[in-house]
This record gives C-alpha cells, structure tokens and sequence, in this order.
C-alpha cells in the first residue's frame, strides 16, 4: 500500500473514532473528506503540502507532515485508548458502523462481541429504536463472520507491513540478507502472521532493529535467534535468524505449507537424508546451501515457485518436468476492468490511460458500470455512445503512442440472467463483463442458472468476479461454479481474475483444476483510479498460485490479438 493510500485510510480511521466518540459532525465531515482528496490527488505527499488542496488546512497538514515523518497521527493514537477494545470488533460486523455502535453502548451496555451476542439473543437489540428482526439476524450473521475471519489479514495489508518492516530493517540493520516467507511468501488471499528471515552472522543488531520496529505495540519474545512482536492492528510478526550458509534450507521450510514440506521431507527420506530447517543432512552432516535452488537440486527437483508451495502435486510435477513456465509481470500488455468518472470511477480517460502507460502497457478495456448500476452511476445509451465517441477520438489523438484503449462495459447480470442493453448496442462494445452485483441470496440453483445464461449470452466475453466474495467480509454467493465454469468454456467466455485486494476472485484453487481444461482467464483490476490499476500484481500473485502461464491468460496478448480473440469468440458462437 503506497503511503498515500496508508494516510487515507488512518484518516478515515480516525473520522470513525471521533464518531464513535460523538464529536462534531463538520469534525468527522473533514477527516471524511480529507481521505476522499487524498484517494482523488494522484501526488506524493510532501507535494501536497507544497500547494495544500481545499480542506488540507493548518491542522491537516500537521498531520501530514507528522505521518511522513513517523507514519503515525498521535492524536487517533490517543483517541483509540480512550474506547475498549471490543468496540473496534463490533465495528467490523456489517452494518454497524460507528453511530449504531456508539447507540449500543449509550443505551445498552455493550462493548464487545460477547455482549452484543447475548442482547441479540435476549432480545433487548430488538426493542431497541432503529433496529428490528431483520437488523438482529444481519447481526448475528455479521459476528459469525467477524469470528470466523478473526486474526486474518488481507495480503495487501501484509505486504505494506512487510515492505515498511524491510526498509526499516535495511537502514538499522543493513548487514543481514532479509526474507519474508511464510503464506505471505506464497501469495495466499489473507495471513495469519508474518514470517521473516534475516540471514547473517551479526544477530544482536537485528534484533535490536526488529524490536525498534515502529508501530510494534508488544515485544512477545526475544531472544539471540528468534523474536516476536505484535502491532497495534494484532499482526504478529516473528523474525529468525540464520546462519548466511543455512538460509536455503531455513527459506525452503518457513515458506512451504505443511503440505509441502512433508512431501520434501518423505522425499528426502527416500534418498537417506534428513530435510529440516537447519540443512539437509546426511547422517549428522549437512553441506552449506545459501540457496533454495541448491536443496531443490540435492533432491532431484526442479525449484518450485513459492506461490505454488501447497502440497498439491507441485513436488511430482517438479521431479517429472513438468512445472508450468508461470506468468510473470513482464508478460503483461494490459487489463480491463477499469472504471472512469463516466460512472464510479475517479479519473477520466486521459488519467486511467497515462496509469496504464506507467505500466508498460500497450492496451487498456474501459468498462464502466451499465445502467442497472443506478448506486454507480451506470451508463444509459446515450453516455455509452459519447464515452465511445471520446475513446475513438483519444485513439485518434494518440495513434502510434503505444496505447489503445479498448470500448467496454462491466453489465449487470439481472435476476432473470439477462444483460443491459438491447443487441444493437451490445455489438459496439469489443468487450462485455458480466458480473452479478445484487440478488446475492439468491438460492443456489435460480443463481446457477442465472449466471450461466448470462455466460451463454453471444455478446458476454468476460465472467466477472465470478464468486462475488469479499475477503473477511463476506462469502461469496451460493453458486455450483464448477458448471458455470463449464458454461464459459462450452461459450468461449474468459474468466476474471479480479485483482481487488478485497476479491481476488476466481479463487485460486479453482483455477489449478481448470487450468488445463482449455480455460481462458483474465485479471481485471476493477480499478478506480490510476493508482488502482497496479491492483493487477494482486491478481497475477493469484493466477500464479493457479499455476497459470502466459498464453493462459488474455493479459499477455497484444491489443489486436485481444480483440481479435473477443471478436471470434461472439462471431463463432452467433454464427
């Protein structure tokens, strides 16, 4: 996360406490609004100070200064110890936000999960004014969630903790080689906890950097090898360190999943040796391997990309050639799935295309909401028909620079399994995604059947988040995605890889088993903004998990071969 993004959300974060704290309202509005400025001004922060945007007053920018300067605001700091801790845990049960769980404590006492589980069930909630039986079981569904996500972090989160850990690391303690591993290393959806390794014989003056670490608000352990601290959001992060000879093997272990790592070790025993984190040993030696590669070898593999360490059959395909060549960063040329102002994005053409640029990429899919959209200000026909006339011209304008922008729509898929839209203007677009946005209660079968007629629809070229989850917020809706994914390959229909932070959806685990089934995937930042097209190394992490190589998925061809591929896709399936 850029600290751009880091600062929004702490201002954010603080208009929820002092909500919660019942202060004035203009108080909250301008916290409010000071992230909404931020998520909008594409600049670096000490830019912004330069020339302080409308509402970026005195005392914003105090707090400006004080987060670059300390990546902290001292007053939420102080805010937060004036509330239990339980109401920050209430306020992660959907749709309860700060006023109903200030009303809550006000009027009933309650302060954390325990208490506000037995008001559900005593009824107490529900003579409360405001709420009713349906806001009791919309509770009681929420707090089963919150428990069930308890302790889990989104990667994205994860990896702007490790990328501040390891700058921090590097400038206190430069002389170490530093690793995370652990699922973060293998790209999994959430994480549990931090694993870091620090590879060097001067342990003392890393630790003493680890345990400086700001934003760490517990030491849990200490000690010469190994150390543990918690920050204030309940991460836990441990670090070990490793003698620089023994870091392949120690790297090996603190990154395979359990799975894994019994399949090296039953491998391992196979051949006479003994395969643990300190090395693999023969008797009761154990050569130097500063690298993975050299364990990997010793055991007659083929190195296993991290992001494929679960135990799923990846060590035989390592000892039998057969590894897939994983897509990587630089075989992608562009994305869809990019909302602009013309419904909820933040940028207009000119700034979602110069995003694109900064990426490398030679082509971009605009696909803004459809009409059924009304919350997203979904496009009616005659916006549709002036957005296309503005990418024609901005072709125009730009033809030879590298870039082609691509007309397309993300259409609702309706109850009834229809799209937006009569066929004469679904043949403009060179792409469609469809995507379920409502109905989500819908009972598995009517939803089944909804999705796939909307996938059998000619002009549907991509199933968007086909899952409709949001990681530790919501499950995704009931649906039999096995036959829905077999209706996109019986139609020609790619599928999204939606590289939303909150989402990455399609899920990983179905991509291994349709990965050679002729299954075509693309990664679909869902992006809002410049800044938000770079969401897609989210998805490329999860299609890599998937075990997917470049010609799998429609990122990695060039803006005639894409259209092209869309083009015969409807044309063979109306012809």
């Amino acid at each position: 996360m850029e600290s751009r993004e880091r600062l929004m959300a702490l201002f954010e974060e603080m208009a929820d406490l002092l909500e919660l704290a019942g202060a004035n309202p203009f108080k909250v509005r301008a916290y409010r609004n000071a992230a909404r400025t931020l998520q909008t001004l594409a600049v670096p922060l000490k830019q912004l100070l330069d020339s302080p945007p409308k509402g970026f007053g005195e005392s914003m920018c105090r707090h400006v200064e004080e987060f670059i300067a300390g990546g902290r605001l001292a007053e939420m700091d102080a805010l937060k110890t004036s509330f239990p801790p339980g109401l920050f845990e209430m306020m992660r049960v959907p749709g309860l936000g700060p006023k109903k769980v200030a009303r809550l404590r006000e009027k009933l006492g309650i302060d954390d999960l325990a208490k506000l589980e037995a008001a559900c069930s005593d009824g107490r909630i529900v003579a409360l004014e405001g709420f009713g039986e349906k806001s009791v079981k919309n509770i009681i569904d929420g707090i089963e969630l919150v428990r069930k996500f308890s302790g889990r972090f989104l990667f994205s989160d994860a990896e702007s903790v490790v990328d501040r850990l390891l700058e921090w690391l590097h400038r206190e303690a430069p002389e170490a080689e530093y690793h995370a591993a652990g699922s973060f290393r293998r790209r999994r959806e959430t994480v549990g906890d931090l694993d870091i390794l620090a590879a060097t014989d001067g342990g003392p003056a890393v630790m003493a950097a680890f345990l400086r670490f700001p934003g760490a608000s517990k030491t849990i352990a200490s000690g010469e090898t190994k150390s543990s601290i918690l920050l204030e959001n309940g991460l836990q992060i441990d670090l070990r360190v490793v003698p620089p000879e023994s870091l392949g093997p120690a790297l090996c272990y603190f990154t395979g999943s359990k799975e894994h790592n019994t399949h090296m070790r039953s491998l391992a025993l196979s051949k006479g040796l003994k395969l643990n984190e300190y090395g693999l040993y023969e008797g009761e030696t154990a050569p130097p391997m500063a690298t993975e590669q050299e364990v990997y070898e010793a055991l007659g593999l083929a190195w296993v990309a991290p992001e494929l360490r679960e135990g799923l059959g990846e060590v035989e395909w390592a000892g039998t050639g057969k590894l897939p060549a994983l897509v990587g960063p630089e075989d992608l040329k562009g994305a869809i799935h990019a909302h602009t102002t013309a419904s909820d994005g933040l940028e207009e053409l000119d700034g979602m295309a110069a995003g694109a640029r900064a990426l490398g990429w030679s082509w971009l899919g605009i696909s803004d909401h459809s009409v059924s959209a009304h919350y997203a200000g979904g496009l009616d026909p005659a916006a549709i028909r002036k957005q296309w006339h503005e990418i024609d011209a901005w072709n125009r304008m730009h033809a030879g620079g590298g870039l082609v922008l691509l007309k397309g729509i993300e259409s609702d898929i309706r109850t009834d399994g229809s799209l937006d839209y009569a066929e004469e203007l679904l043949e403009g677009f060179d792409f469609v995604i469809a995507s379920v946005h409502s109905g989500f209660t819908m009972p598995r079968d009517e939803m089944t059947r909804r999705v796939i007629k909307a996938v059998e629809n000619p002009f549907t070229r991509v199933l968007g988040h086909p899952e409709g989850r949001l990681l530790l917020g919501r499950e995704g809706y009931g649906i039999d995605l096995d036959r829905v994914l077999e209706a996109c390959l019986a139609n020609g229909v790619a599928v999204e890889i939606n590289g939303q932070p909150q989402r990455l959806d399609l899920d990983w685990r179905k991509i291994r088993a349709w990965r050679d089934r002729g299954l075509m995937f693309v990664i679909g930042p869902d992006a809002h903004d410049r800044e938000s097209l770079a969401y897609t190394r989210f998805g490329l992490g999860i299609a890599r998990k998937g075990g997917l190589e470049a010609a799998q998925l429609l990122n990695s061809m060039t803006s005639d071969d894409v259209k092209a591929w869309f083009r015969a896709r409807r044309t063979g399936r109306k012809g």
